[in-house]
């Protein structure tokens, strides 16, 4: 069935946001000049059109909680929720200029390549201070972090050492985590020296440059996903995925971090889980209770943004619902959505939190 198309304006968004699935924001529209923008509901098969102004040329380089993080063309950065859309700044974009390997870039460059991701530790709240934003950025793929709010000054560095290339992070019991693309996992201390600390090696299954990772909090312990893409006459698409559970490896750590007291173990069923990946921090649900979810699934939509999406028109094209179980793919939008800017990703329609706060 093809998806329909409802105009909704902020009264009917509110009545539409009572569920426990993320809507896929889907790409945004160079040729519209009134900003309107497009999320695609998994419960209903319905496409809602919003008109968010706030979005128009800007780049997404993540979605948190109901947040989107953007960067506009004078490379400022910002928190953005397209339900009440209420923006809070972030750190500005030039601070990184001093981290580039070669030269000063256009701001073009900058906007469209320098964050690879970003992540919020929690939504922002007007009575705490507590939110936390995290960059993986620049062609080494390092880590800084910064505050929300017009106060703040700059972003901070964090001290990586040798570890490069990393490819996702996720907020959990406090800390960030994040992991590289040989599945090295790190946490992330952010004082009173900011650097990270290796904790646990990456599975070998997954040191081909051919998977993506991807790591999820499941409340009790992380997910590792490695996604699998093939490409062909310059095209590409997503053929397999693995998943990892961290677990304790029974080996007591060494003097030099040499043996580690975690690793990863393979995980043959998600039982109840639904997986969602791409460029959004990513994230589970428990498909039992959701009317219409998949259960032993991920869903995925396509965040490479290398030289093929280029050629075929932006990253949009690869997205789906990997059954865990029998190892097929079923689509999940019937229409084309790509885009190099704003490619869809996966936005949990949230009350919002912030405006709540600041009116209590």
């Amino acid at each position: 069935m093809d998806p329909v198309l409802s105009p909704i304006n902020r009264i009917q968004v509110t009545e539409l946001l009572d569920t426990r699935l993320p809507w896929l924001m889907l790409a945004d529209d160079p040729n519209d000049i009134t900003g309107r923008h497009s999320f695609f509901s998994l419960d209903d098969n319905n496409v809602y059109e919003i008109v968010l102004p706030e979005a128009k040329w800007k780049r997404c380089v993540g979605s948190t909680d109901g947040w989107l993080i953007t960067v506009d063309t004078n490379l400022e950065i910002s928190m953005l929720n397209p339900f009440s859309r209420i923006q809070i700044p972030l750190p500005r974009h030039p601070t990184f200029e001093s981290w580039y390997l070669v030269g000063k870039p256009s701001q073009e460059h900058v906007r469209t390549h320098y964050i690879h991701k970003a992540f919020l530790s929690s939504p922002p709240s007007f009575s705490s201070n507590s939110c936390v934003a995290l960059a993986i950025l620049n062609e080494k793929r390092g880590l800084a972090f910064g505050r929300p709010g017009r106060s703040t000054i700059d972003w901070t560095p964090i001290q990586t050492y040798d570890m490069i290339e990393f490819q996702d992070a996720v907020f959990y019991k406090g800390r960030f985590y994040a992991v590289t693309r040989r599945s090295q996992l790190v946490v992330c201390n952010l004082s009173p020296v900011p650097k990270v600390l290796e904790i646990c090696r990456g599975p070998k299954s997954l040191l081909l440059q051919c998977w993506s990772k991807y790591v999820v909090n499941l409340r009790d312990t992380l997910l590792l996903v490695g996604r699998h893409r093939e490409a062909d006459n310059g095209y590409y698409r997503t053929v397999d995925f693995k998943a990892y559970v961290l677990v304790p490896s029974g080996i007591e750590g060494g003097d030099e971090g040499e043996e580690f007291r975690l690793k990863w173990k393979r995980v043959t069923n998600l039982r109840s889980l639904a997986v969602f990946i791409g460029g959004n921090t990513s994230m589970c649900v428990h498909a039992d209770d959701i009317p219409g979810c998949q259960r032993n699934s991920i869903y995925f939509t396509d965040d490479y943004v290398g030289t093929k999406s280029i050629y075929c028109g932006g990253p949009g094209s690869d997205m789906g619902v990997y059954n865990y179980e029998d190892g097929t793919i079923e689509e999940i939008y019937p229409g084309t959505s790509r885009s190099r800017l704003w490619p869809p990703i996966w936005v949990i329609p949230y009350q919002d939190l912030y405006e709540q706060s600041r009116n209590s």
